[in-house]
């Protein structure tokens, strides 16, 4: 028995391992934005919900059961490093560069080709491995205890990956020691339940081989060998993999470049980017003295502004391994600026050290960040985070930032994406100075006395400061600040009010960026971003609602599965929005939000084994009921958020994982009852009919489907559509009401017997 425990829990847990290496790879071939990330968790959830739902009506069927569980295992085992080479082959596959964007369309199918045949088979293990549970429980009771020990391998593989092996193991390394458990978990079940010789050999001699390949030097020559040709073409240095994703440095000439996540971070040494970027906003401040920059200041930023008189610089750079690596490949004085008792390096996220900063304030603060194509980056270009950084700057203190834009011409998209963040940053700072280019600069302070655009005068400011330049002089600022571009931008931005401001529970900015990068690639994208930001909420709501209904009408039996789709659809859109919620208020911090998603995990398994252990005293109107008290949930989650907005750090802290528990524990508890429901047939308030047990397997597979697949949709229209186009708040009022609606046509199927 106990080996069987291990084997079912070893299904969570090589799943959500695997899931997160493989993952994580595929945003490091893909720039991973909301769409690509969404598009891969869907597309993992769904294969998982085919496997579930179409082999599992085999599960029923099969003899030798153990046997082919142990089989599956053996595949898993030979798949997965082949799987993760295939991932690393991606780019060569399409004839794509590194660095180079990929186009949606290549990813969507890379994806869902890359990703279909271990998620196919994990779902169906669910199914497999609950009619062989089937043999020691009771029907509906071995789907809940399946269910259970599913989720904690879940929580455990997320718990492990962040704690453990992202620490002390390569991607390769750690999928061969997921395959040796698989693999020992096999032989063991071939040894007690069924002992197929030529299965039980097979398992045995690859055992072997993984334990010589893992202890041997030969993984890491493999993995490296790999790495070579995913950069095939560049001069490859060195890769390193950190807590928030894979590094890589190459060599061109004297340049060298640091990629993170397949992302040209920067290239050291081109000092006109790092001068560039420091010293307009510098010259914009009559005598600075204290600066804080966020990001990207390793590459020769912190250098140039040690040129100045400063007293005190803090860098924040939320990722060490940037630092270490980079140490090795930049010059001299940049390595010396990062020893210089003025700076203080700290390794922390940008808006937890606004939140919490206490010190002097700041004369100059700039972000050196991405474009705010995630919802992640979306954190620091929303106006709750400029009120903040307005608290911690000086009077006379001016703040700068840069964004993808052009200086002769902005499309429709450019111009929602640049308007946002220029009415946004407007609305907290009254003065803007704008310089356009291929990025768009903006310089924002409260007091315009100082500011300037004159090349003349930031020309002389530069003399009068004594600050030698390599690049920006006199003449490079007459070309940098050419009037008619400030002008033409400044008219076009200024006067497009209509777009929508940036707000961390409404973050319109991300779903601008999306559809601004999106027309890069395929034409019908850019006009399905344009649909899209213009459907009403109250047309969304009324199409879903006739969806959810729609079984009443022509097929009530899927009112079950449908009520148990909603949960699982419930259950993701509380992970992203918790994690979303929880990195505004609070900060990203990996650990934490790995915590938020774990305490979702135990709340399955807590309520699955609450559930089980009272499932023959339970009656189909407590299904009701739990969907009834998850609708409530989710309509009083934005209330719940905004007082949150209010407390303290540490009080954040503790109620995020709690209230991601909660809604694991009832998604948890509806799961089995669902199962029994659909087995037995039992009414409110009457007896069972019992079903033959031959049938555990398909209805296992049917509900782990709907949960699976609810999930899916849950990732995509959560962090593509709905909190990007309503914010957060309708986002939880849309789910909350589907599970109203879902518990409806439950209760009219029950009161008229045709729910299962």
């Amino acid at each position: 028995m106990t080996t069987l425990i291990f084997a079912i829990i070893l299904v969570g847990f090589t799943s959500v391992l695997t899931q997160t290496l493989l993952i994580r790879e595929l945003v490091t071939v893909f720039y991973g934005n909301e769409l690509t990330i969404g598009v891969m968790l869907a597309a993992w959830l769904a294969w998982g919900a085919v496997g579930s739902f179409v082999l599992g009506r085999f599960a029923d069927r099969i003899k030798r059961r153990v046997a082919s569980f142990a089989g599956i295992q053996l595949f898993i085992a030979l798949m997965l490093p082949l799987q993760f080479l295939l991932v690393r082959s991606v780019r060569l596959i399409l004839g794509v560069a590194p660095g180079e964007l990929i186009g949606p369309l290549p990813m969507i199918y890379s994806c869902v080709l890359i990703l279909a045949p271990f998620c196919v088979l994990s779902g169906f293990q669910f199914a497999l491995g609950a009619k062989i549970y089937a043999t020691v429980r009771k029907g509906s009771q071995a789907i809940g205890r399946v269910y259970a020990l599913d989720s904690a391998g879940d929580m455990l593989g997320g718990a492990l990956f962040a704690w453990f092996f992202v620490h002390y193991f390569r991607a390769l390394e750690s999928l061969c020691i997921v395959s040796i458990l698989n693999l020992v978990s096999a032989v063991s079940l071939l040894l007690i339940y069924d002992r197929k010789k030529v299965l039980l050999g097979a398992c045995s001699l690859f055992l072997l081989f993984y334990f010589w390949l893992n202890f041997s030097s030969n993984l890491n020559k493999i993995e490296e060998l790999t790495i070579k040709r995913e950069w095939k073409g560049f001069n490859l240095l060195e890769t390193r993999s950190s807590l928030y994703g894979n590094l890589a440095i190459t060599k061109y000439g004297n340049l060298y470049s640091l990629y993170e996540n397949g992302v040209l971070a920067f290239t050291t040494p081109v000092r006109i980017v790092a001068e560039d970027l420091v010293h307009i906003p510098m010259l914009q401040v009559k005598n600075p003295k204290r600066v804080l920059i966020i990001g990207g200041a390793v590459g020769g930023a912190l250098s140039e502004i040690l040129k100045y008189q400063v007293e005190e610089v803090y860098y924040l750079e939320l990722d060490p391994a940037i630092i270490e690596l980079a140490k090795k490949y930049i010059p001299k004085k940049d390595k010396e600026a990062l020893k210089d008792t003025r700076v203080k390096i700290l390794h922390m996220d940008g808006r937890l050290f606004v939140n919490c900063y206490q010190g002097k304030k700041f004369d100059v603060v700039i972000l050196n960040l991405s474009d705010p194509y995630t919802a992640h980056l979306n954190r620091f270009y929303t106006l709750q985070f400029f009120k903040e950084l307005s608290k911690i700057m000086t009077e006379e203190g001016v703040v700068s930032l840069a964004i993808s834009s052009k200086e002769t011409y902005l499309t429709e998209e450019m111009r929602d994406f640049n308007g946002s963040i220029y009415h946004t940053l407007k609305s907290v700072f009254p003065h803007i100075m704008l310089i356009p280019g291929d990025e768009l600069t903006l310089i924002a302070a409260n007091k315009a006395q100082y500011l300037s655009d004159d090349p003349v005068v930031l020309g002389d400011r530069l003399k009068e400061r004594s600050i030698s330049t390599s690049y920006v002089n006199s003449f490079y600022l007459e070309g940098r600040l050419l009037p008619w571009p400030i002008k033409y931008v400044s008219g076009i931005l200024e006067n497009h009010k209509e777009v929508k401001l940036n707000n961390d529970f409404h973050p319109i900015t991300y779903y601008y960026g999306i559809g601004h990068w999106s027309t890069y690639f395929q034409p019908f994208l850019r006009k399905a971003f344009g649909y899209l930001s213009k459907l009403k909420l109250s047309w969304l709501i009324l199409g879903l609602s006739i969806l959810w209904l729609s079984p009443l009408l022509w097929r009530r039996r899927l009112t079950l599965p449908l009520s148990t789709f909603t949960l699982g659809l419930g259950g993701m859109v509380c992970v992203v929005v918790s994690i979303l919620g929880f990195q505004i208020l609070y900060g990203y911090v990996y650990h934490r939000i790995g915590i938020i998603t774990a305490s979702f995990m135990l709340g399955i398994v807590v309520g699955t084994s609450w559930m089980n252990r009272k499932l023959e005293r339970m009656r189909s109107l407590v299904f009701c009921i739990l969907q009834i008290v998850a609708g409530i949930y989710f309509l009083c989650f934005p209330l719940i958020l905004d007082s949150l907005s209010r407390v303290n750090l540490l009080i954040i802290q503790i109620l995020f994982p709690l209230l991601t528990f909660l809604m694991g524990f009832l998604v948890g508890g509806a799961f089995p009852l669902a199962n029994r429901i659909y087995l037995t047939g039992i009414e409110p308030f009457i007896g069972e009919r019992v079903v033959p047990s031959r049938s555990v397997g398909r209805v296992a597979g049917i509900f782990y489907a709907a949960d699976l697949l609810g999930g899916s949709l849950g990732a995509l229209m959560a962090s593509l559509l709905l909190i990007p186009l309503y914010g957060i708040f309708k986002t939880c009022w849309v789910v909350g009401w589907l599970n109203l609606l879902a518990m409806m046509s439950l209760f009219v199927a029950i009161k008229r017997r045709t729910y299962a």
